[in-house]
């Protein structure tokens, strides 16, 4: 445990009090030094004593003074060659994103440019494509059919319209074909039976390119003449030439020649 009392020290005197009458009997007096005078700036009382700071001599050099005359400066062209050099950090891959950003900017900008034209060159290009694709679809060939009504129903090309009409404006044809097949005679048959069997339902209809399947046969029966587009336009005509091909199926068909046109298609 610490003796020490912060109590003990106190601020310096300013004045001393006179002795008190009687305390020196024929003796004189004890001499003090006179109080320290106390400067303004230079004495600094702490909690537990006085720490006097004791002002500098006079003509001391001070910093705020300034360096004497005739020392040694430095000059301008000085200060400029000791300055440190200034450097420029960059994070690594800042260069390359930024390349990589203005080739994509680039490329919306052509894209932009020329999308019209190459969308106006790639439709001519699958136009022209389509018509070389469909120019094998020949008179008298039979087909197909793969949408509709009468989907997988076999049929024949009565006329062919590569570049398409007013009314439709891509490829298509006009087709007559078979909607109910004949059924199967054997001999044990009757005249009567062997006529209702023997019958079949024809149909005409104009159906687009891409909805038929082209095969290597042909069939070989004029049909041009009783079935044309003029024949769709009102449902009289329609029914009279479906009725006419109708006729003109069943003769082939009793005939016994082509017999692959009237066996219905099993899938």
């Amino acid at each position: 445990m610490s003796h020490y009392n912060h109590d003990h020290h106190q601020a310096p005197p300013t004045s001393y009090l006179p002795p008190p009458a009687g305390a020196y009997q024929g003796h004189l007096p004890p001499s003090y030094p006179p109080p320290p005078e106390v400067q303004q700036g230079y004495s600094t009382i702490t909690q537990g004593g006085p720490y006097v700071v004791v002002a500098p001599p006079v003509n001391y050099p001070m910093k705020s003074d300034g360096p004497p005359a005739g020392y040694p400066q430095e000059t301008a062209p000085y200060q400029q060659q000791q300055q440190p050099p200034k450097f420029h950090h960059q994070q690594r891959g800042g260069g390359f994103w930024a390349g990589c950003c203005s080739a994509m900017f680039c490329c919306c900008l052509c894209d932009l440019c020329c999308l019209p034209c190459a969308w106006l060159l790639l439709h001519r290009a699958a136009a022209n494509f389509l018509l070389k694709m469909v120019s094998f679809l020949k008179q008298n060939q039979a087909v197909l059919l793969l949408q509709g009504r009468y989907a997988g129903r076999k049929a024949v090309i009565l006329k062919n319209f590569d570049k398409g009409t007013r009314d439709r404006p891509y490829g298509h044809c006009l087709v007559a074909g078979i909607a109910k097949y004949p059924s199967k005679v054997i001999r044990k048959d009757s005249a009567k039976k062997t006529a209702k069997k023997s019958r079949v339902k024809a149909f005409i209809k104009l159906v687009n390119h891409q909805h038929v399947m082209p095969t290597r046969y042909n069939l070989d029966v004029d049909l041009k003449e009783v079935a044309t587009v003029d024949s769709l336009q009102t449902r009289d005509k329609k029914v009279a030439a479906a009725k006419e091909v109708k006729a003109r199926l069943e003769e082939r068909f009793k005939s016994g020649k082509n017999r692959w046109f009237f066996t219905k298609f099993r899938f």
